[in-house]
């Protein structure tokens, strides 16, 4: 019981030609403190395998991907639902 610990991450997919857009700000309680969620939108060009609790890295940012659309359309991009890493306010 508790959280799951991960010692590592490993790339599966590097240099990707994606577009992240912010879409909503949110102050909420974690671990006794208030922090900001920001929930993003990640438009894919290329088709992914990627799924729930996956990580997404661009630049020093990393996010946690919370729902994947479209990942199995050829005509339209994947959009993966991600939630940036929580920061104290």
């Amino acid at each position: 019981y508790g959280e799951q610990v991960i010692d590592g991450w490993s790339p599966v997919y590097t240099n990707l030609r994606a577009k992240i857009q912010p879409q909503q700000t949110d102050v909420v309680e974690e671990h006794s403190r208030r922090v900001a969620r920001i929930t993003h939108r990640v438009y894919v060009a290329t088709q992914v395998e990627i799924k729930e609790k996956d990580r997404v890295r661009c630049g020093d940012k990393q996010y946690s991907v919370v729902g994947v659309k479209n990942a199995e359309r050829i005509d339209l991009l994947t959009e993966i639902e991600v939630v940036e890493d929580p920061w104290p306010i």
